[in-house]
């Protein structure tokens, strides 16, 4: 146990009883079948096609309503629930986007933790569901949280993951801590910029040099580079001239049910038909 599990006294720490509450719930709430799955798209920028889908859990309890993910993610990971929703995001948002109607075939990104990337077998059970639901692997994506990437126990599972075809984004680059030296050590496919690097730094000369330096050095590397938070049109056109290859955000929609995305898929369709 780490001693940032331990009181000062040196016991371990114990969840208050909100914790307590909430880590009932959820559990019922899994039990349940009570989690929902949302669904924003992700646009190619050099033509403003749809590349594909991430896949995000929502949390809309009836006793205590909407519980932001911020709030229960960490909750789940730190009392052994995280692997039983996130295999449970990946069944389902592979089964639900396998009927996307798109000229292309559409992505779906969905998040992992480096909590599931510890557990022996987790590259072979990916591959095990992507048999069952005859998806191809090169359309997974999966998306690490920066700050969590240099843990050795990830870079033995990763490499099988990717030898699956499956690619591997690096998330939430720039939110406050980038684990530059993780670019070196693990082999990524995608950068994903935090929205955070859009929001507070564009429109300004200074800080658009920074985002154009962090696409610039994804691109040295080889990665493609996607931008979460776009919300104005401008943005957007910033981001394609200093060579982004993907943008998500509310500019093109929010998070979507399955049937929303389907329409908005449908729609995208006929609009570059």
């Amino acid at each position: 146990m780490d001693d940032m599990d331990k009181t000062a006294t040196g016991g371990p720490v114990l969840p208050s009883p909100d914790d307590r509450h909430l880590i009932s719930a959820l559990a019922e709430a899994l039990r349940k079948d009570q989690l929902l799955i949302r669904y924003q798209p992700q646009i190619r920028l050099s033509d403003g096609t749809l590349a594909g889908f991430e896949a995000l859990a929502r949390w809309y309890s009836p006793v205590l309503g909407e519980v932001e993910p911020d709030r229960f993610v960490p909750i789940a990971e730190e009392h052994g629930l995280i692997d039983e929703i996130g295999m449970w995001l990946l069944d389902k948002a592979l089964s639900d986007l396998a009927t996307i109607d798109s000229p292309t075939p559409v992505r779906v990104s969905v998040n992992v933790s480096v909590i599931q990337l510890r557990h022996s077998g987790f590259a072979d059970r990916i591959a095990r569901i992507l048999a069952q639901r005859g998806f191809p692997a090169h359309r997974l994506e999966l998306e690490i949280t920066e700050s969590k990437c240099l843990q050795d126990e990830a870079a033995t599972c990763i490499r099988s993951l990717r030898e699956l075809g499956v690619a591997i984004a690096m998330d939430d680059f720039g939110a406050g801590f980038s684990n530059l030296a993780a670019l070196g050590k693990f082999d990524f496919d995608r950068l994903k910029l935090d929205r955070s690097l859009l929001g507070e730094l564009s429109g300004t000369a200074k800080g658009e040099q920074i985002i154009e330096w962090a696409v610039a050095m994804g691109k040295a590397l080889g990665l493609e580079v996607i931008s979460e938070g776009v919300e104005t049109e401008q943005q957007a056109e910033f981001l394609r001239r200093i060579g982004c290859d993907y943008a998500q955000g509310y500019l093109y929609a929010p998070p979507l049910t399955l049937q929303q995305a389907k329409e908005w898929a449908s729609t995208m369709a006929d609009h570059h038909n």
